[in-house]
């Protein structure tokens, strides 16, 4: 006859087994595409596996930079692998950034309000800066649970997409888009960027630009003739062909009218209004542990606070900006 004291031991180590092999499971393996834990999220889309260095997701295009109140941030590789934007880096002689580059002359590059995906894992918007021209700024940055989708972060499964893998278009600034697949499986348009000197946008690629009828060539200041848009806020200037080649280009500014400011390519009374804040480009942590920056985000003339935009899972906001915890 088995002695009960011996079953009894039996069971209980067989029993501490189960159990361990139970707690050697219960952390997601950030790498095997399995739902190791059961909780429904796989690999980097776990929490389990937000801090593991291979789940970075780009927060820039190769090439590509963004402009500031502080100057231009250009597209790097971290130490983690995956691309982001760096410390804004001062225009000086007297120039500004428009367009992701120092210019003398800054020009409207994007109508605001606007927003774009500058990668998988952040988002622009397009805001006047202090240049008093409108362009793409860095608007949103998507944890680690999620892509940016339509110029907007959202779940990794819950994208739509804005075009076709390989498609192309032109911005109105003349930038150059292609659809690209995006790491949730859905499509959306690229960060837009400049064709090379002596090319042009044109149905969606970049072309060698226009030979004039002397021989030389010329290049298109913009796209689209009759487009207006605002020269900074106190005038407005059309796209068309002004001189004697056959490019378009931009017209001599027109100046608004007394007591009038230009915003979305048109002139319109100011409004009297106080700023809510100062200076522009100032940003602060909300009550609620986000972000939200200083600048003109609706009809009238002054400063106010914008919409709060949430840090990500793993970060916190500190100075007005999200770092990682």
């Amino acid at each position: 006859m088995r002695s009960p004291l011996l079953l009894s031991l039996f069971l209980g180590l067989f029993t501490a087994a189960c159990v361990d092999s139970q707690a050697k499971i219960s952390k997601e393996v950030c790498t095997n595409t399995t739902d190791d834990d059961g909780d429904g999220k796989t690999d980097c889309s776990d929490p389990d596996c937000f801090s593991f260095e291979a789940c970075c997701v780009d927060r820039c295009e190769e090439g590509s930079s963004l402009c500031s109140n502080a100057g231009v941030m250009t597209c790097t590789r971290a130490s983690t692998g995956c691309r982001a934007l760096s410390a804004p880096v001062a225009c000086t002689g007297g120039t500004v950034c428009s367009g992701g580059s120092c210019v003398l002359t800054c020009t409207d590059r994007c109508n605001a309000g606007a927003k774009q995906c500058i990668a998988a894992g952040a988002s622009a918007e397009c805001q006047q800066l202090a240049s008093g021209c409108y362009d793409w700024v860095v608007g949103e940055t998507c944890g680690n649970d999620a892509l940016c989708s339509g110029g907007t972060c959202g779940p990794l499964a819950a994208c739509t997409s804005q075009c076709s893998v390989g498609a192309g278009r032109c911005t109105p600034s003349g930038a150059v888009q292609t659809c690209v697949s995006q790491g949730n499986g859905c499509s959306d348009w690229a960060f837009p960027s400049m064709c090379n000197a002596g090319f042009v946008c044109s149905q969606g690629a970049c072309v060698q630009s226009t030979v004039t009828p002397d021989g030389g060539a010329c290049t298109e200041e913009c796209t689209t003739s009759g487009m207006i848009v605002c020269d900074g806020t106190s005038g407005t200037r059309a796209c068309g062909n002004f001189d004697t080649d056959s490019c378009l280009e931009w017209g001599t500014p027109v100046a608004c009218q007394s007591g009038e400011q230009c915003a979305n390519g048109s002139c319109s009374p100011s409004t009297t209004c106080s700023n809510d804040c100062s200076p522009m480009g100032a940003a602060q942590c909300d009550v609620s542990g986000g972000t939200r920056s200083c600048g003109n985000f609706d009809a009238d003339a002054c400063l106010e606070w914008s919409t709060v935009t949430a840090c990500g899972r793993t970060e916190a906001c500190s100075g007005g900006t999200c770092t990682s915890v």
